[in-house]
């Protein structure tokens, strides 16, 4: 096993204490840890991993924080025929002017084109505030309680393809996400957000998308792939930026801590691939996949199917990125005053920052076409 520490593009940060927001909360304290691994089996066995860590002030005072991992089989010809890759990064949310901080951002895929190679590929993020909502920015004296709305904002895709009605199992794209709030005397957090989505499919090859928690397979799009021949069978979806409401409960001039968790993760089979990507372009999105299987994927295609830049198809249930609303209640828990300005989404997802900061999977192209379908007798 190959254990490593990765650091790109390096930011100075002068003091993470004393930093406001854009709107209501002032974030005393940030920290952040990011962590990536890849595992390669042949026939089921583990035959090498590839495992990396960062960790703020714990291994490097700057930002951006990049972990990276990739395990690679060539041909004859050096040619990649068999891949596993993750990335995880975190930014600098201070350098953010939108209300998204942009903060955090994963990449991961595997893909096989052997008989018995396959991949599970795991990005980890972990970002941690301490924030105090003060008397000054509430209107009312300390100890006040508060019943405070915000949202967690996701944008991103994945992707399962190829000869997956032949596979002896599913590959499987998945995504999980979790915030949990610590306030003083707490014996354990709280967890006020968890939601979960997943993509795979089932013995014919038809796409299987399941959610869970904060979200539903209708916040989601899963796109018509059927036109995209280069891909075998595939499935597709769409994560439209959305904002996913969580509630908690605080009080003015209480310290306490928010604690952000999300986990990306795919394994693929033999001659099948899966992957997802968190603040990436669903174009930049498909010219990795098109790097894979060393044909253009066909943004044309998806394009007709509303999944980048032509007709925008809708999911049937959005959830639309919000303000922060904050609620001074009495005591009894009724709502005295109702505060909402457009705020720095507390641990929001995305990472332009991040996509500027490194070019992500570099992946060279190969050279086998996955061939039309044919109807089973």
């Amino acid at each position: 096993m190959r254990q490593m520490n990765r650091v790109a593009v390096c930011l100075g940060v002068g003091g993470l204490l004393v930093w406001s927001s854009t709107g209501l909360g002032v974030v005393q304290a940030i920290d952040a840890v990011v962590e990536s691994s890849v595992v390669q089996r042949l026939a089921g066995g583990v035959v090498n991993t590839d495992t990396a860590f960062e960790s703020l002030d714990e291994t490097t005072p700057n930002l951006p924080l990049i972990a990276e991992s990739r395990l690679e089989r060539l041909d004859l010809d050096n040619n990649v025929f068999s891949l596993g890759s993750a990335v995880a990064v975190f930014s600098d949310p201070r350098l953010s002017t939108s209300d998204d901080p942009d903060e955090l951002g994963a990449d991961i895929a595997v893909f096989s084109l052997d008989p018995v190679d396959t991949y599970d590929a795991d990005t980890h993020l972990t970002e941690v505030r301490q924030v105090t909502f003060t008397a000054d920015e509430i209107g009312a004296a300390d100890g006040t309680p508060l019943e405070v709305t915000s949202f967690f904002f996701l944008e991103g895709y994945m992707l399962v393809w190829g000869d997956l009605s032949t596979a002896p199992s599913a590959s499987v794209a998945e995504l999980t996400i979790r915030v949990q709030q610590t306030r003083p005397g707490d014996a354990a957090p709280v967890t006020v957000l968890e939601a979960n989505l997943s993509l795979s499919h089932d013995s014919s090859g038809n796409p299987v998308v399941t959610a869970g928690g904060a979200l539903t397979v209708d916040n989601v799009v899963l796109a018509d792939t059927s036109d995209v021949i280069v891909l075998g069978q595939a499935g597709f979806v769409s994560i439209p930026q959305i904002g996913i409401p969580y509630i908690y409960q605080a009080a003015v001039g209480e310290a306490f801590t928010l604690t952000a968790e999300v986990d990306c993760h795919a394994a693929n089979q033999p001659f099948t691939g899966a992957g997802v990507t968190l603040g990436k372009s669903a174009e930049d999105f498909l010219d990795i996949i098109a790097g894979l299987i060393g044909e253009p994927v066909g943004t044309n295609a998806l394009q007709i199917n509303g999944v980048t830049t032509g007709p925008i198809v809708l999911a049937a249930k959005p959830l639309p990125m919000g303000e922060t609303q904050v609620k001074v209640l009495d005591g009894t828990g009724f709502s005295l005053l109702n505060l909402s300005r457009p705020f720095c989404g507390l641990l929001g997802l995305e990472s332009a920052l991040f996509l500027a900061a490194v070019p992500l999977m570099m992946l060279p192209a190969f050279r086998r076409k996955w061939p039309p379908l044919r109807p089973r007798d």
